[in-house]
């Protein structure tokens, strides 16, 4: 008895649904499991998907080639960095990591509030990406790559060693 009232209540909402002219659809967990400063610091591929790649630049001409994104989900409200990195076997390749950064507009300016970097960018055009950082209110996004040179953490880069940025995306 109440598994035929549940069926009829269910029917008659998708009825009543499908009059209005609505659709239903169904929710994944990649849509928008996070929004702004819930995403800060989490895995772009297993919370948001991308809706625009606003800047990319990169080293084409030389070996190793790489490129480097800023990619951005409105769904998300959030900005990450995505890196990849193309070598010859035979020549030796730098350790290479990209970061993101986040900075908001005080009183005094602009300052990072948020910054947070990939793991290593492996060789042969696998993407790696930095966790996400938001998008809101006064602020704006940066990503930058990094060729390290070195096998120490990328959180311990002089500035310098981030030498390929994209534009600052507000």
């Amino acid at each position: 008895m109440l598994l035929r009232l549940r069926r009829r209540l269910l029917a008659a909402t998708l009825a009543a649904v499908a009059s209005a002219g609505l659709v239903l659809v169904p929710v994944t967990p990649a849509m928008a499991a996070c929004h702004d400063v819930g995403c800060n610091g989490l895995d772009p591929s297993a919370h948001c998907s991308t809706t625009s790649t606003p800047d990319e630049v990169g080293y084409w001409g030389s070996v190793p080639a790489a490129t480097l994104q800023i990619r951005r989900s409105s769904g998300c409200a959030s900005f990450w960095a995505r890196g990849l990195k193309d070598c010859i076997p035979s020549v030796p390749n730098p350790v290479a990591y990209v970061r993101i950064t986040r900075q908001v507009y005080g009183y005094y300016g602009y300052y990072t509030s948020n910054q947070y970097y990939s793991p290593q960018v492996p060789c042969g055009g696998s993407p790696v990406w930095s966790p996400m950082v938001a998008d809101y209110g006064n602020d704006r996004a940066q990503a930058c790559w990094s060729w390290g040179y070195v096998y120490d953490p990328p959180q311990t880069f002089p500035e310098h060693y981030w030498s390929l940025c994209t534009d600052w995306i507000y």
